[in-house]
């Protein structure tokens, strides 16, 4: 049995190491840059989804699509048609049938264009900066290594235009190292404070791939922020229960803080919690767990509800698990001790009517005799 702990301790343990974040969605066929530029490109006319010739290329190691095009003089538009059609397409602030992204070139400048198909940010090197988050985090991401500014897995994205360029991800547990660098090069980088090629930041990760890492560089100021929000589970009550085989447990509550993000009102969203229960001192090895739903908010805490089916006799701890964002699960800080007996056996209607007849017999004979 796993011993009950302090209701609010502060340590998170046993991440599941199988779980991983959310999967990353199929490519387009095709991204095509369509605007009034395209015949200056070399297409037959403009706004044409499906001239190969502003075609952008998918980079895997990168996943995202980009190409650079020697644009003339001018005032121009453009936005971004996936597969050779207008049936998909986005544009300004990756909104899908968004507007037109203008770009004003005083001279003939080569431009790339870039997009992000899990975020459908499209953009270009003129009209924003190209920010990448760099560290000794890259590899754990998929990048070929670590420390490189040309690898786009850790673009930093700005699509509402407010001058904060931001990229979250799940990492392993783990100290790291990170600043930021321009246009896919060392030649413009910052470290902390902002200080052009100034010292690396460090941050740590508690647990593997739980809550997702917010990278923020403000173009204003060059500050890069790394957050790593704190993350608190527990079983809140109760933390004793008896029930038979094939009986419901009691509903029984856990509750979650996540720093920044539960202490909105009603259910977090992209937080999910299940109660389960074993009988292995890791609850990452059980196998019993049941969906549970959001009951109120605790203070900062989102506070959940569940009741199960218990299963064969014997003496179990039962909790709570969390994921949040399609992180990995992470479970409560203390366990309950839960007892199931074997099946009852509960009385047929009939059995109990000719009881209650005889226990009225009796107190009727007791009256009589008194």
């Amino acid at each position: 049995m796993i011993k009950k702990g302090l209701l609010y301790l502060f340590i998170l343990i046993i991440p599941l190491a199988i779980s991983s974040p959310s999967q990353v969605e199929a490519e387009p066929s095709s991204v095509t840059v369509v605007g009034n530029l395209q015949s200056e490109l070399g297409c037959a006319g403009d706004w044409d989804p499906a001239c190969a010739v502003t075609h952008l290329t998918y980079d895997g190691n990168d996943r995202v699509w980009q190409n650079s095009f020697s644009v003339p003089a001018g005032s121009w538009e453009y936005k971004a048609a996936l597969n050779d059609s207008w049936v998909t397409n986005y544009g300004a602030h990756a909104i899908q049938n968004g507007a037109n992204i203008p770009l004003s070139l005083a001279g003939p400048t080569n431009v790339k264009f870039y997009y992000d198909d899990q975020t459908h940010w499209i953009t270009d090197n003129q009209n924003s900066t190209i920010a990448v988050a760099v560290g000794s985090f890259q590899s754990e991401l998929g990048a070929p290594g670590d420390w490189q500014p040309d690898n786009l897995r850790s673009w930093l994205q700005d699509s509402d235009g407010d001058g904060i360029y931001s990229f979250s991800a799940f990492l392993p547990s783990g100290s790291y190292e990170a600043k930021v660098a321009l246009y896919e090069s060392w030649t413009l980088n910052y470290g902390a404070g902002g200080v052009a090629n100034g010292p690396n930041i460090p941050f740590t990760v508690p647990l593997d791939n739980t809550i997702p890492v917010t990278f923020s560089y403000s173009d204003a100021t060059h500050v890069l922020s790394i957050d790593v929000p704190s993350i608190w589970a527990g079983l809140q009550w109760p933390f004793a229960i008896t029930v038979n085989t094939g009986e419901a447990t009691p509903n029984i509550y856990g509750q979650v803080w996540i720093e920044g993000t539960t202490n909105q009102s009603g259910l977090t969203p992209g937080l999910i919690a299940q109660a389960g229960y074993g009988n292995s001192t890791n609850p990452a090895m059980w196998t019993n767990w049941f969906g549970a739903s959001f009951n109120v908010d605790a203070g900062n805490n989102d506070e959940f509800l569940a009741s199960f089916i218990a299963g064969s006799p014997g003496q179990y701890s039962y909790g709570y698990r969390y994921s949040y964002e399609g992180g990995a699960w992470f479970y409560s800080t203390n366990f309950g001790d839960m007892t199931v007996l074997g099946s009852s056996s509960v009385p047929e209607p009939s059995t109990i009517l000719l009881m209650g007849i005889g226990l009225a017999g009796l107190a009727g004979v007791r009256r009589f005799r008194g």
